[in-house]
C-alpha cells in the first residue's frame, strides 16, 4: 500500500490534470480544486501522510500553473485564488494527518485485541488447572506463524544452552526440523536461565 501511495502521489496530480485540461467544462478553479483534494485524500487512505503531502504540494502547484489565471504562469492575478489555493494545501494536509493516525490508532487497537485474546485464552488454561508452559509455547508458535518454538534453559557448568528438563511441555511444533527456505531463527531472552528460541519464518524486530 505504500508503495501504491507514492505512485499515485507521483502519477495522480498530473493525469488529473491532464484529463481536466481535456475536458473544458470542468476547468472551472473550484471543480479543480475539489478533485485535486478528493486525490490527495485517496493517497492518504491509501499510502499514509508522506505520499499524500507530496500529491497535495503537487496539486498545489498543477492548480496554480495550469487553471488559476494567468494560466501557465506561476502569477496568481486574483488575491482569492491564490487564498483557495493556500486552503487546498492546508486542508489537504490537515485530512491526510488525520486519515493517516485513523489508520495507525486501528492497526494499533487490532494488534491490542491479538494480544489480549492470547492472554485470556492462556488465563483460561490456567484456570482449568491446565500447564500454562505449552499453552503458552503454542499460542505464541500460532499468533506469530512459527514453525516451533521451544523454551530452553542454561546449563551453568559448561554455560550451554538445552531443552528444559520437561522437554514434552517445552517445545511447541516440530522443534527437531530445520528451517524451510527463507526462514530463520530468533532467540529471545525470558530470563538468566531461560530463554526462547523461535524457528520459522523472518520476523520484524517489533
Amino acid at each position: 500500500r505504500l508503495i501504491a501511495g507514492w505512485v499515485l502521489a507521483v502519477v495522480g496530480p498530473p493525469a488529473l490534470a491532464a484529463g481536466l485540461l481535456a475536458v473544458h467544462r470542468l476547468d472551472a478553479l473550484p471543480t479543480v480544486l475539489m478533485l485535486f483534494l478528493a486525490l490527495t485524500v485517496g493517497v492518504a487512505i491509501t499510502g499514509g501522510l508522506r505520499p499524500a503531502l507530496l500529491a497535495a504540494v503537487g496539486s498545489g502547484l498543477l492548480s496554480n500553473y495550469f487553471f488559476t489565471p494567468p494560466v501557465r504562469t506561476w502569477t496568481v492575478a486574483e488575491p482569492q485564488n491564490a487564498v483557495a489555493i493556500l486552503v487546498l494545501l492546508a486542508v489537504a494536509v490537515a485530512v491526510s494527518g488525520v486519515v493517516d493516525l485513523a489508520a495507525r490508532r486501528t492497526h494499533e487497537a487490532v494488534r491490542a485485541r491479538r494480544e489480549a485474546d492470547a492472554l485470556t485464552t492462556i488465563a483460561r488454561g490456567v484456570l482449568r488447572g491446565g500447564d500454562v508452559v505449552p499453552t503458552l509455547l503454542e499460542h505464541l508458535r500460532e499468533a506469530l506463524r512459527m514453525d516451533a518454538v521451544v523454551l530452553e534453559e542454561r546449563e551453568d557448568s559448561v554455560d550451554r544452552w538445552c531443552t528444559t528438563s520437561r522437554a514434552d511441555d517445552a517445545v511447541a511444533g516440530g522443534a527437531g526440523e530445520g528451517p524451510r527456505d527463507g526462514a530463520g531463527e530468533h532467540v529471545l531472552p525470558v530470563s538468566e536461565h531461560l530463554r526462547l528460541r523461535l524457528r520459522g519464518r523472518s520476523l520484524a524486530a517489533p
